[in-house]
């Protein structure tokens, strides 16, 4: 059993947020399993239906009578897939270039700075709506540029470390650099949905049932807050895993100090 007088508060709040991120990945994974309608179903008479428990819609229906819940948890799985993706790419791209620019050849490693500066200074959303539509929602594409838009920050914090140990870059990449390169791709995966761009509409992320509602923001509220609701508890569980993964990990002196 666990014993949360023996944990710190830093730890506590780790665990509430890795808790918190592992619910709702399970309830999109598995929850619309148990749910009697399907993601696109839809149904004449309960056009923005409101919360309606005896009816089997939890949370209402849409503006074509789908059911929200369901709608809302299969959305979850293509934006917590595409940020897994984008975050494998940022993670591998940021690792890479965070070692040259930590390179004892100053030309390498210069270069590599300016190229880190560069990324840096281009505006990401804007490009990666660009690349989208010339794609015409190539997925690939997207997850690539929105893999980007973490590179600067884990090239930024892996400069700081100045460590090349395994045994460093295992702790790195899993406690530290992960939880808030997960909360960047799903940031900027969320916007460009809501712009418009990204999945097709028959399997769409929640920036885009975000979009979807708030078009009858005034109307039907709940259409908006189910899907707005959602994401931001995954950002907010990401959040507490974040600050609690930089609030546990050691300064770079004291690293220096334990390998002396």
């Amino acid at each position: 059993m666990l014993n949360l007088r023996s944990l710190s508060k830093i730890q506590i709040i780790r665990r509430i947020g890795v808790a918190g991120a592992a619910l709702v990945t399970l309830a999109c994974l598995f929850g619309p399993l148990f749910l009697s309608h399907s993601p696109n179903q839809t149904f004449a008479d309960d056009l923005l239906l409101p919360p309606d428990f005896e009816a089997g819609f939890f949370c209402g229906a849409d503006a074509h009578g789908r059911d929200l819940l369901v709608r809302t948890l299969h959305a979850g799985r293509w934006s917590l897939f595409l940020m897994s993706a984008a975050t494998i790419l940022s993670l591998v791209f940021g690792s890479i270039c965070g070692v040259l620019t930590l390179c004892h050849n100053h030309r390498v490693a210069t270069i590599s700075t300016r190229i880190i500066r560069q990324i840096e200074a281009l505006p990401f959303p804007l490009i990666a709506a660009l690349l989208t539509i010339a794609a015409e929602r190539n997925l690939l594409l997207m997850t690539g540029a929105i893999s980007l838009l973490a590179v600067p920050t884990l090239t930024r914090m892996i400069q700081e470390r100045g460590a090349t140990t395994p045994r460093f870059s295992v702790a790195f990449f899993t406690l530290q650099a992960t939880p808030p390169t997960l909360m960047i791709c799903l940031t900027g995966q969320s916007f460009l949905s809501f712009l418009g761009f990204g999945t097709s509409p028959q399997h769409p992320t929640w920036g885009a049932l975000i979009r979807e509602g708030a078009t009858a923001f005034w109307i039907a509220p709940w259409t908006f807050w189910t899907p707005t609701g959602v994401l931001t508890a995954t950002l907010l569980f990401l959040l507490l895993t974040t600050y609690g993964a930089v609030s546990h990990s050691p300064p770079p002196s004291e690293n220096r100090k334990n390998k002396r």
